[in-house]
């Protein structure tokens, strides 16, 4: 398996300035739906995945099973940003000096990273009684290698960021690292009665995480290598699960424990005195606790009743030591990973599906309050955010609903509609209901809902050939997925202007699109 893909314009665009929350300016997202905000601005990656596939029956009630995979990964960037704020000459980098035409106010900025990873895992399954059983062990296997470049640049009139001449790309940071994990697990599952059934499950974890980084240094400007780092983490984590069939409905219950080491990436970049460029820059830093979850969840699946199938789920995670990634420039991708003590996610996944004749159809809705559960300052962008137990995090919707109808009128044609709505979303920045770290007013730069249809149509000619065609957000409807406080260089109508103003950044959704494909198995 391979596969390749490049993205471009993939940051965030001013949608409207001000000076207070009611005083809103139009700025460049809004006149330019199509704009970005600095580029170039693109991603590219590359992806292989091999894997080998082995069972044998040991018996009538066992099974032995093998998985051997490796897998490689290249991701190359390139960003104009906004230079950072170290000018010595305390004139912002607006370029308002006699060497105008030599003052870099923008940076060019590139990154490389190279994932090479591997692993094998054995597995016993088999029956005994009332009981069904399985055991194995997995060994995975990482080597990471990354560096990040910079250079100095001027944005030319549509914001793009040209290269100063004679100033040639610096190394600014680069790090070796390698992840080895050995998991061991079992689980049983005990049918106490032929509609009651008992699961439990154990599984170990060791995982040892290294690098060796190498960043400039502070004081004497010098690309030097760091010291190698080696963090251990090891944990026992336990899930139990209980099902009974009433009928044509099953209740079920679970609980368990899970955990989640740092990346090396993460490691490598959690420092705030030395913010690192996304995706991913590294510097040589403080141990970064691992996440542990604990999960409860409860519900009802059905099925089978003249064509109708649903399931209701109610749940709540809370994550110990979360590892958050705070942003120090939001239009500059600066930043650093740390721990956070505790966050929540808990709500209800609601399903309910329907087949009869030719139509078939189904909604489903999803309630969510994500929050953190800690006192705590969140840096995101320019501002530093209060935190209090039940501050809602960003970005993540309360309300999701999902539908979607289907009608085969005759053999090998199919017709569908889809239809996906959101509720408002917290903008980052503005999770304690602030605008600026000294301004006591209150004030909601949340991002509204929005809905959006799409229509799909496929015909079948003969076996194992398909046409399609589809139009996703059919009423193009405008609207953003995410949004964040940061602040602005640019007029409204995209000209630079050197001088700092207050925005709103959002996300804008797809536009209109038209799919049109052919489908071959063989």
């Amino acid at each position: 398996l391979s596969g390749r893909s490049t993205l471009v314009g993939n940051g965030l665009v001013p949608q409207f300035t001000f000076e207070q929350p009611d005083e809103r300016v139009a700025s460049i997202g809004s006149v330019d739906r199509a704009a970005v905000y600095t580029h170039p601005d693109q991603t590219r990656n590359e992806a292989t995945l091999l894997s080998l596939r082995w069972s044998m029956a040991l018996g009538d009630d066992m099974l032995a099973e093998a998985l051997l995979y490796g897998r490689q990964a290249r991701r190359t960037t390139i960003n104009g940003d906004e230079a950072e704020e170290d000018d010595d000459d305390g004139d912002g980098g607006d370029g308002g000096d006699d060497d105008d035409d030599d003052e870099a106010n923008a940076s060019f900025n590139r990154t490389a990273t190279r994932q090479d990873a591997g692993g094998l895992s054995l597995g016993l399954s088999g029956r005994a009684g009332s009981h069904r059983w399985q055991a194995g062990l997995s060994l995975d296997v990482a080597q990471v290698r990354y560096e990040q470049t910079e250079q100095a640049g001027r944005f030319d009139a549509m914001r793009g960021v040209d290269p100063i001449d004679g100033e040639a790309p610096e190394l600014s940071a680069s790090v070796r690292g390698s992840t080895r994990s050995l998991g061991l697990h079992a689980s049983d599952t005990w049918s106490i009665t032929p509609t009651t059934h008992l699961t439990g499950t154990l599984r170990w974890n060791h995982a040892r995480v290294a690098n060796t980084l190498t960043s400039v240094d502070d004081d004497t400007g010098v690309l030097e290598a760091k010291p190698r780092e080696s963090f251990d983490y090891r944990h026992l984590n336990p899930a139990l699960g209980i099902a009974q069939r009433l009928g044509g409905v099953t209740l079920f219950a679970n609980a368990a424990r899970n955990t989640r080491v740092p990346t090396v990436i993460e490691l490598g970049c959690a420092d705030p005195e030395e913010p690192c460029r996304l995706p991913s820059g590294l510097q040589a830093d403080p141990y970064l606790a691992p996440v542990r979850t604990t999960s409860l969840e409860a519900g009802l699946r059905f099925g089978g009743h003249q064509g109708h199938a649903g399931s209701l789920t109610l749940y709540r995670l809370d994550n110990r030591d979360d590892i958050l990634f705070s942003s120090v420039s939001v239009t500059g991708q600066l930043g650093y990973f740390r721990n956070f003590e505790r966050t929540r996610h808990q709500g209800l996944d609601a399903e309910w599906r329907w087949r009869g004749g030719p139509w078939e159809g189904g909604i489903g809705y999803s309630h969510l309050r994500a929050t953190y559960e800690a006192h705590g300052v969140l840096r995101v962008g320019e501002r530093n955010v209060v935190v209090t137990p039940g501050t809602p995090i960003a970005g993540l919707p309360r309300h999701q609903l999902k539908a979607h109808l289907a009608w085969a009128p005759a053999a090998g044609w199919w017709l569908g509609a889809d239809l996906q709505a959101v509720s408002r979303r917290t903008s980052a920045g503005n999770e304690d209901g602030r605008f600026d770290d000294d301004e006591d007013t209150g004030a909601d730069f949340s991002v509204p809902g929005y809905a959006v249809l799409n229509i799909q149509a496929r015909w079948q000619p003969t076996k194992g050939v398909e046409l399609f065609v589809g139009i996703d957000n059919l009423l193009d409807r405008r609207a953003a997925s995410f949004g964040a406080l940061a602040e602005t260089l640019f007029h409204a109508d995209g000209t630079y202007s050197g001088e700092e103003a207050d925005a709103l950044f959002v996300a804008p959704t797809a536009p209109r699109s038209l799919n049109l494909g052919l489908r071959w198995r063989f």
